[in-house]
C-alpha cells in the first residue's frame, strides 16, 4: 500500500520545469496517489499607470501556460489551480484544504545571503502542515537526482521520531531502495571535553548502539547503521555522497520562517546544503 494517498505539485509555469514535471509525476506514480497541480501568481507591485494591463497580461500568460501542462499530463480541470500572492503561504494552504499528505516541490538551494532571505521550497517546508518532497535542481532547472536506489534517514534516536523513519521504511520499500541510518552526536564544548576527554567517543558508542538496536525495525542492516561525531548538517549531506543516496529523510517540528532564518535548523541546512532530494516528515506535536 502506498505511504502518501493525495499529492499537491507546486511549479513555476514561468520557468522551464519538463525535468521538474517528469521527475515528479514518476515519484507519484510510483505512488499510486492522486494528485493535483498548483501555481502562485505572486502579488505584482507597481505604480505604473498601466499596471493593471500588465498584471491582466501576465495572469492570462499563467492560464494559458498552466493549461498546456493540464493537456499534457491530462489532468482534470478541477485539479490545477492558480493562485495569487506568496507560494510559501499558498501551497501549503491548499494542501491542507485538499487534505494532501504530500507537497512536492523543486529547490535549487540557497547560500549566503539568498539563504537569509530564503527560499521558496524552504517558506513551504516551514509552513506546511504535512511532508514535503524538494527534488533538487541545478541552475538549469535540472533535476540532479534521477532515482532513488540509497535512501538516507536522519534521526535523532527521539521517541517522536519514529514517523519518521516509518515513513523513511515505507519509501524506501516503495522504491525497492536501500534504507541508510544516521545520527549524529553533535561536538562538546571544549570545557566539557577539558574534563572528561572520553566524552565524544562514549556518546558516540552509546549512539551506535542504540541506532543499530533501533535500525533493524526499519529494516536498515547494521552496516548500514552510523552515529558519526560532527556537525549534523555536514555530517548529514558527506554520508549522504558516500553511500550515493539520492534521497535524505528528516524529521521537522515546524517553525515561523522568521525563526528559521535566525536560528536555522537541522532540516533547514539540509534542504539548503544537500544534493539530494530531501524529504522533509512533519513531526506532529
Amino acid at each position: 500500500m502506498s505511504h502518501y494517498k493525495s499529492i499537491l505539485l507546486a511549479v513555476d509555469v514561468f520557468e522551464d520545469n519538463t525535468q521538474l514535471l517528469k521527475r515528479a509525476t514518476d515519484i507519484i506514480k510510483a505512488f499510486g496517489a492522486k494528485w493535483q497541480l498548483a501555481y502562485v501568481l505572486p502579488n505584482l507591485v507597481t505604480n505604473v499607470p498601466y499596471a493593471v494591463n500588465f498584471r491582466s497580461d501576465i495572469e492570462q500568460d499563467a492560464i494559458t501556460r498552466l493549461e498546456a501542462i493540464r493537456q499534457q499530463l491530462k489532468l482534470a480541470q478541477d485539479a490545477v489551480h492558480l493562485l495569487h500572492g506568496n507560494a510559501k503561504d499558498q501551497v501549503p494552504a491548499l494542501a491542507l484544504s485538499l487534505k494532501a499528505d504530500l507537497i512536492i516541490t523543486g529547490s535549487h538551494g540557497k547560500h549566503g545571503l539568498e539563504l537569509l532571505l530564503g527560499s521558496t521550497a524552504n517558506g513551504i517546508v516551514h509552513m506546511a502542515q504535512c511532508d514535503v518532497l524538494t527534488l533538487r535542481l541545478d541552475q538549469k532547472n535540472q533535476c540532479l537526482q534521477k532515482h532513488y536506489k540509497n535512501i538516507l534517514l536522519a534521526t535523532d534516536l527521539e521517541a517522536d521520531c519514529k514517523d519518521v523513519a516509518k515513513t523513511a521504511k515505507a519509501v524506501a520499500a516503495q522504491f525497492k531502495a536501500t534504507l541508510h541510518a544516521v545520527n549524529v552526536v553533535a561536538n562538546t564544548t571544549a570545557t566539557a571535553i577539558s574534563y572528561y576527554p572520553n566524552i565524544e567517543l562514549e556518546l558516540r558508542d552509546d549512539a551506535e548502539k542504540k541506532i543499530k538496536q533501533q535500525a533493524k525495525h526499519y529494516g536498515v542492516t547494521a552496516e548500514h547503521a552510523h552515529a558519526v561525531i560532527g556537525l549534523p548538517k555536514v555530517v548529514i549531506t558527506e554520508l549522504a555522497a558516500d553511500q550515493h543516496c539520492e534521497l535524505i529523510v528528516i524529521g521537522s517540528h515546524g517553525r515561523s520562517e522568521i525563526a528559521s532564518m535566525l536560528l536555522g535548523s537541522t532540516a533547514n541546512a539540509v534542504l539548503h546544503n544537500a544534493q539530494q532530494d530531501v524529504l522533509v516528515v512533519r513531526i506532529k506535536k
